[in-house]
């Protein structure tokens, strides 16, 4: 009896990990095909990854003895995106902003900046 009662648990438990397994090749399978078939509602796109923005917004930025500034495609690129840059030097003082949020009312929240540390 007892033996009874535990195959037929570890036969429920083996197919439940195989009906899971099944079930996440079937949505994996299908996300990555998704991609191809509809290539304008990609989870990253090229265009609105913030990530890939940033790392190229370097370009935009102009540096001189006068101080600095962003390209006309630059500032293009932050209203399209809805976004803002702020530069801060040494002290924490803005040296350059562009569309930055300014904090009003008593609710404001408190921004922590930490400083890079050498190891």
């Amino acid at each position: 009896m007892k033996w009874r009662l535990t195959g037929r648990y570890l036969v429920s438990v083996v197919l439940i990990v195989v009906i899971v397994i099944f079930m996440n090749i079937v949505v994996v399978t299908g996300l990555y095909l998704n991609q191809f078939a509809f290539p304008h509602f990609s989870f990253q796109s090229k265009q609105n990854n913030p990530d890939l923005i940033t790392r190229s917004f370097g370009k935009e930025v102009i540096l001189s003895d006068s101080g600095m500034t962003i390209t006309a495609e630059g500032k293009e690129l932050l209203d399209r995106n809805q976004a803002w840059i702020q530069v801060l030097d040494e002290n924490g003082q803005e040296v350059y902003g562009y569309h930055v949020p300014r904090m009003q009312g008593p609710n404001i929240r408190r921004w922590i900046w930490f400083r890079p540390t050498s190891i």
